[in-house]
């Protein structure tokens, strides 16, 4: 679905479809935690510009620029490799891969990337930043991994003795803790995926 404005309202699934694609395509899965700066610069060969101050003056993490071949990400972020880091530059690419065809090139600079994206409405900035949430999720937690990860985690509940009928709480803090460090995200990240993946199913079984 596509609303006046040419932003795709694409679902959970087409946007999931698209990532796995792109993650089998270019091979993203051969090792956990994904490393993606190494795949954005290296393999990519997209150009990452640490900018001081960024998030602490424009309240974002990163922003792709230019031809697409540029992605502006906030100095302190890049330099901690922090979770928030490694989600922004992951989400940067959904853009890239999603919205190439949508997004002019003619972003040379912060200011004008910060006047086109004033003149979105908000359902559009919305969805736009969704669908490469989205994108960013699977790519950083593949979905064969996850799935084999997760069934791993629920059964290590299991065995510590972790009832989800007695201790809910302790339990999804438990698994999407262990697995938030095993995939190098934060634990709420590691959450929204589950959720969206339908996983939270197994922990019920506890």
């Amino acid at each position: 679905m596509t609303n006046k404005v040419g932003v795709p309202h694409w679902s959970y699934g087409e946007l999931r479809t698209s990532a796995e694609r792109f993650v089998l395509d270019h091979a993203l899965d051969q090792e956990i935690p994904i490393p993606i700066t190494e795949i954005v610069e290296l393999d990519l060969k997209i150009e990452v510009i640490p900018t001081s101050g960024m998030r602490r003056q424009t309240g974002i993490d990163a922003a792709t620029l230019s031809n697409f071949q540029q992605v502006l990400v906030d100095f302190d972020n890049y330099l901690a490799d922090t979770h928030r880091y490694r989600f922004s530059l992951a989400h940067e690419l959904g853009h890239i891969v999603l919205h190439h065809d949508l997004l002019p090139h003619a972003f040379s600079d912060y200011p004008t990337f910060e006047s086109f994206m004033a003149d979105l409405s908000e359902a559009d900035t919305h969805w736009l930043d969704w669908h490469a949430d989205c994108f960013a999720g699977v790519i950083l937690m593949p979905t064969e991994h996850l799935n084999r990860e997760f069934a791993r985690a629920v059964e290590e509940a299991e065995h510590h003795g972790l009832s989800a009928k007695s201790r809910w709480d302790t339990v999804r803090s438990y698994v999407y803790s262990s697995l938030a460090r095993k995939f190098n995200v934060s634990p709420q990240a590691m959450q929204t995926r589950a959720y969206y993946q339908k996983l939270d199913r197994l922990l019920h079984r506890l």
